[in-house]
């Protein structure tokens, strides 16, 4: 299962090396999954989605917001009091450092999608959930620390003992790359199928060398034994 979580969050499911994609489409929308039953509107109409808490939309909004609301930090300096110029990359860097407003929202984060997640572990019971996007590239373990801990906190143990959870090496373009991989094979079966159904209505042709052998071996016409009579 991939899981991106970047300005948005979505997903993919993958079994048996195939993309499942439910009826409609829609399977994979784990950014519109709850994680808080009295949270904020989401703009799908929902009440608080993952989306809501772990994007890196949501977490430099909740990082803003208690910066205007006066909580003290070393990000005005970073930022040189210009609050437009927050971004993911910013609070990432900070939380490293160990600024607390920093660590505590991303933490946060991180807690949200493990809960997200659990339920989807016990559900499908996947091999390996790889995460991509701005936010696990940017934030590493300041948000994969407290998702792990999430996660095997509501996960089944039998279910969690052998799952990798691991960051994509092709970052945030593993998305990208997965949608590509599968329009090529989307292409490659579909002219599969034409190529066998060519050959199915027109039979399997004879190489020049069958057709000599079939001559040689067939039986003589008529006409032929009468001129050798």
């Amino acid at each position: 299962m991939l899981v991106t979580v970047g300005w948005g969050i979505g997903s993919a499911i993958y079994v048996d090396g195939h993309v499942h994609v439910g009826r409609d489409g829609l399977a994979g929308e784990r950014g519109h999954s709850t994680v808080a039953e009295d949270g904020g509107l989401c703009s799908c109409g929902n009440r608080g989605c993952l989306e809501l808490c772990s994007s890196a939309a949501a977490i430099v909004r909740r990082v803003r917001s208690e910066l205007e609301h006066g909580v003290a930090s070393s990000l005005i300096d970073e930022v040189s009091g210009n609050l437009d110029d927050l971004s993911v990359e910013v609070i990432a860097a900070a939380a490293k450092s160990h600024e607390r407003l920093s660590e505590r929202v991303l933490a946060e984060a991180g807690m949200h999608l493990g809960t997200a997640l659990a339920g989807v572990v016990n559900l499908l019971n996947p091999e390996k959930v790889i995460l991509s996007g701005k936010v696990p590239q940017v934030a590493g373990e300041v948000t994969l620390g407290p998702l792990l801990y999430s996660l095997r906190q509501r996960v089944l143990p039998w279910a969690v003992k052998d799952l990798a959870v691991v960051v994509s090496e092709f970052g945030e373009e593993a998305a990208a790359v997965g949608m590509a991989l599968v329009a090529a094979e989307g292409v490659l079966k579909a002219r599969c199928r034409e190529v066998q159904g060519t050959d199915s209505r027109h039979g399997e042709r004879p190489t020049p060398d069958q057709s000599v052998s079939a001559k040689a071996n067939s039986t003589p016409a008529k006409e032929d034994i009468a001129r050798t009579e």
